[in-house]
């Protein structure tokens, strides 16, 4: 009985390491796919949730797999932060083992996808102005060319989405202490496209962060294929 016992502790800890063996193997496979398929220029973090993972391997199915990237650039918005969750992954034991990843099937995506404030300011044609957050709003503070001449305004801005389009509008704004009339209030609503997002989401919110703006998606039923998350469902 002694002995079966000690022979089944070992099995037990040599599946164990196994089990997080695979991890670590997959974690780079799907590392190396999700660049290739992804086009992203450099390879993204990978972190296959789950225990026990072997089983997963098996079944061809992965049900929590998170992926970040970073310094990615989308037309004129650039450094942007990527966290992206995967839920039910579809990744044959046969494709993992050829590393042959043409397309991967996905049940659920939510993408987040952080904008640095400096990148807006530019995309968004701001010149020298500054923006940080102010509790779920903007706060702007720079030049304005308006009929008045130049003006040194202290504003806040609402952002939104519209479409595939970021839009920063006034709620109020000052000069030298007055606020300003409608007239030069309407010359601080700004917008940014946000074509090219990285994996191709479509955006449907937005919030303010401590380092910038927050874009996110979320999707059911996609497949990875020519570089974007493309809508199977």
């Amino acid at each position: 009985m002694k002995k079966l016992l000690i022979t089944l502790g070992v099995l037990v800890v040599i599946l164990v390491a196994l089990d997080r063996i695979g991890v670590v193997v997959a974690n780079v496979a799907l590392e190396g796919a999700l660049r290739d398929r992804l086009q992203l220029q450099q390879n993204p973090k990978v972190r296959v949730h789950g225990i026990p993972f072997l089983t997963q391997v098996v079944g061809g199915t992965y049900q929590n797999i998170d992926v970040q990237a970073s310094g990615l650039t989308a037309d004129k918005l650039t450094g942007l932060d990527t966290n992206v969750q995967l839920r039910d992954v579809h990744v044959p034991i046969s494709d993992l083992g050829r590393w042959d990843f043409s397309t991967i099937p996905i049940g659920h995506v939510k993408a987040q996808v952080t904008v640095p404030y400096d990148s807006v300011v530019t995309a968004a044609g701001l010149g020298s102005a500054t923006l940080h957050a102010d509790g779920d709003q903007l706060a702007f503070s720079g030049p304005v060319s308006s009929p008045l001449g130049t003006l040194d305004v202290k504003a806040t801005l609402r952002p939104s989405i519209s479409g595939q389009t970021l839009h920063l509008n006034p709620v109020q704004a000052t000069a030298d202490g007055q606020s300003l009339p409608a007239s030069v209030l309407g010359l601080l609503n700004y917008s940014v496209p946000l074509n090219n997002l990285p994996f191709g989401v479509q955006v449907s919110s937005v919030s303010v962060g401590d380092k910038g703006l927050t874009a996110t998606a979320t999707v059911n039923d996609v497949t990875i294929r020519d570089g974007e998350l493309v809508h199977t469902g």
